[in-house]
């Protein structure tokens, strides 16, 4: 039987790959598809929420700037409205004042003053500039305006200069604030606000209401609204610094380059270069002629987000720890099993570099043809046992044959020439993509056809696989061939009897008597019995139409037709078989009397057919074995010896060659080409100093591996202890 064959998967072109692909490229793909993610989701929660806790941090310290100016205009409006009860109050001392130098008056001009000094809790002088007379007078004396300016200023020239102005230049509307912080910054500074007024109903300004706030005052004022570590600072629209409650970072407050973030108004924060780096925040009053700054320490500024940012650093390095712990467990778990199974397959692929799954495809590859082919072998020895005659299974075929879950069987005669392993198989393949029935192609019982048999799942399509055989012959073979179906069967069993059915189209002078009890089936089953040299089967159903004939041995026309047809029938066979009947013969055949008579010279020329037969087959079968074994003992070093390759080259199926092995030398074919191999590798070791990997590939052997363990399993040594040891021997 000629049967498919699939491609060895020991002849796969070998790949280069890095060792453990398979756990690389798992170990990559956990981590570029779950802990990369996983990482990057974490770094940027980590980051948004470190963005989201600084920039609540820099709104907080912003809105406290904004509260600074908030507060800065509650007290000048305070101020204000004290100025102005000053100068809308009539008939005071502090306006009799102005035209005259009584010292009484000035006494009581000054206790009205420290009566409205009351109303502004924060300030430490009330005053009144008289412009016209050039002094001073406040809630405790009076002034000249060089001692005014010499004493508030605490010997500061710029703070002179700017106090000396203030009072000198023409006032107007707005209100002015000067500061006394210069390069001492002694804790004695001061802070003057001026309100110009009007004592008199009309006219310019002709004095200037003053409020002196010393630094102690204003720190202490700042501190109850604001956090203990927090600077506040105000700066005129000059850059001037106005007012602080810290002077830690005095010196870099009055840098030009602080001078140059204040003109900027895009920049909102400035970083001191102090031990702990401190961070200003800039607020900007459109209504106000000042700008304010909040300063805050790094410790405060961090101190809810960075103990944050720092542990969740700690936790997303451990869950970093843990996640590449997982991704090993996880490597090790799957992979461990891959690993072992590889190992053992290792000596398999020695010489080959392929991947762990390539090593295992091509094992699995390798057993699933050994098993494809084994389950065809045996589907090979049955076919062959049952057309060829032999006893009933004692267990029913299927369960011989792996997956035969056939449901009808039909066997095909196809007259054409006999096809070899390869354009059976194709000639199979395109009857299977055709049809969808799969098809056995057997050794000819008959040499004048074909045998293929027809396996199907489902009900077959006669038109359709008899159209699909005649394409794939006529694709395949370049011929035309005439079919013959049998009768389509259900079981392996009843296989013989779809083949007599088939061949029934090839019989020559068939003869039919269409009578209803007229055994014509018998005698067309005798002569297809008789043709496939099936001297058993012919007999018996030889012995059913004699039966019929003793029924009817009154009726002698019919009698006498029954031998005519029976005895046509016979000769015909005959000649199909290839083994006509001789004269002799054919004369003591025609001497009959009756059916009887002629059923003894059938039966006495069927034991003469029978010897004929055997004869013939132990001469041909001894010429035949005596050619194989040539040609494999001349071939048996060649590794691509097989047994298709020889089954195809005599045109016999594996199943015959097989027998002849058993028969002849009483071994199967693997055996006796292994011993053959064998034998030629003892005398190479043994006459040569080739080393074992050459002498494995001399004898046969592809794998250098499979030659050291058959060698040893059949010796008890291995090539290298039998060398060595027949060295020491001599």
């Amino acid at each position: 039987m000629h049967i498919e064959r699939k491609k060895d998967s020991s002849h796969r072109t070998p790949k280069n790959t890095v060792r453990y692909p398979v756990l690389v490229k798992m170990i990559l793909t956990i981590c570029l598809l779950i802990c990369v993610p996983m990482i990057v989701v974490q770094v940027l929660i980590l980051q948004s929420s470190y963005s989201a806790l600084n920039s609540k941090n820099d709104s907080f310290y912003l809105s406290e700037g904004q509260k600074l100016s908030s507060m800065l205009s509650s007290q000048m409006t305070d101020y204000r409205t004290v100025a102005l009860k000053i100068s809308n109050t009539n008939q005071t001392n502090i306006k009799k004042y102005f035209d005259s130098d009584d010292p009484n008056v000035a006494l009581a001009a000054s206790e009205e003053l420290a009566n409205y000094l009351r109303c502004v809790p924060l300030a430490k002088h009330l005053g009144l500039y008289y412009i016209n007379k050039q002094t001073f007078l406040d809630d405790q004396y009076y002034y000249r305006l060089d001692n005014f300016c010499n004493s508030f200023s605490n010997g500061s020239s710029e703070v002179y200069q700017k106090i000396h102005s203030l009072f000198t230049d023409p006032p107007d509307s707005r209100y002015l604030v000067v500061s006394s912080l210069g390069a001492t910054n002694s804790p004695l500074s001061e802070l003057l606000i001026a309100f110009p007024v009007k004592m008199k109903r009309s006219g310019e300004y002709d004095a200037v209401v003053y409020f002196t706030i010393t630094y102690s005052s204003i720190n202490s004022y700042l501190n109850s609204f604001f956090t203990e570590n927090c600077t506040c600072a105000v700066f005129n629209r000059f850059g001037s610094l106005v007012m602080t409650n810290n002077t830690e970072n005095f010196s870099e407050l009055l840098s030009k380059k602080f001078t140059d973030y204040l003109s900027l108004g895009v920049s909102r924060q400035y970083q001191f270069h102090d031990e702990e780096n401190s961070v200003s925040y800039k607020w900007t009053d459109e209504e106000s002629p000042y700008q304010f700054i909040i300063i805050a320490k790094q410790s405060q500024l961090e101190q809810n987000n960075l103990k944050f940012y720092q542990n969740m650093r700690l936790i997303l390095l451990i869950n970093l720890v843990l996640t590449g712990i997982l991704v090993a467990v996880t490597a090790y778990i799957n992979y461990n099993p891959i690993h072992r199974l590889v190992a053992r397959l290792a000596s398999r692929n020695s010489g080959t570099k392929l991947s762990e799954l390539d090593q295992i495809e091509s094992t699995i590859e390798e057993l699933d043809t050994k098993a494809s082919d084994q389950s065809l072998v045996i589907m090979d020895y049955v076919l062959n046992d049952l057309l060829y005659g032999a006893p009933e299974f004692r267990q029913p075929p299927e369960t011989l044959v792996p997956a035969l879950d056939y449901q009808d069987y039909c066997a095909v005669c196809v007259s054409c020439s006999r096809p070899n392993s390869e354009q059976s198989h194709d000639i199979s393949s395109q009857i299977l993509r055709a049809s969808g029935y799969q098809i056995y192609i057997t050794d000819m019982p008959n040499r004048d056809f074909n045998l293929l048999v027809c396996l199907s799942r489902e009900s077959i399509d006669t038109a359709r696989l008899t159209e699909a055989i005649l394409a794939s012959v006529q694709t395949v073979l370049k011929e035309s061939c005439k079919v013959s179906l049998g009768t389509i069967v259900h079981s392996l069993n009843e296989i013989p009897l779809s083949y007599y059915a088939s061949i029934s189209d090839f019989a020559e002078n068939a003869c039919e008597v269409f009578s209803k009890e007229y055994p014509s089936s018998d005698i067309g089953l005798f002569a297809r019995h008789v043709a496939a040299r099936n001297t058993a089967g012919a007999r018996e159903l030889l012995g059913a139409i004699a039966k019929y004939a003793s029924i009817n041995s009154k009726n002698r026309t019919l009698c006498r037709f029954i031998c005519y047809d029976v005895l046509v029938a016979y000769v015909s066979a005959r000649k199909q078989c290839g083994y006509p009947i001789t004269e002799s013969e054919l004369k003591g055949l025609l001497a009959f009397i009756n059916f009887n008579q002629l059923e003894k010279e059938l039966s006495a020329s069927l034991d003469t057919m029978e010897q004929l037969l055997s004869e013939r087959d132990s001469d041909e079968t001894t010429e035949l074995q005596n050619q194989i074994l040539g040609y494999v003992d001349q071939n048996c070093r060649c590794s691509a010896l097989s047994l298709v390759e020889v089954a195809d080259r005599f045109g016999i199926s594996i199943y015959t060659v097989s027998r002849i092995f058993k028969s002849k030398i009483g071994i199967g074919f693997k055996e006796y080409v292994t011993a053959k191999r064998l034998d030629t590798a003892c005398r190479l070791l043994l006459t040569t100093s080739d080393t074992i990997c050459v002498i494995s590939q001399n004898c046969g052997f592809e794998n250098p591996t499979y030659f050291t363990s058959i060698f040893k399993s059949h010796y008890g040594l291995t090539p290298t202890n039998f060398r060595q040891g027949s060295s020491h021997t001599e």
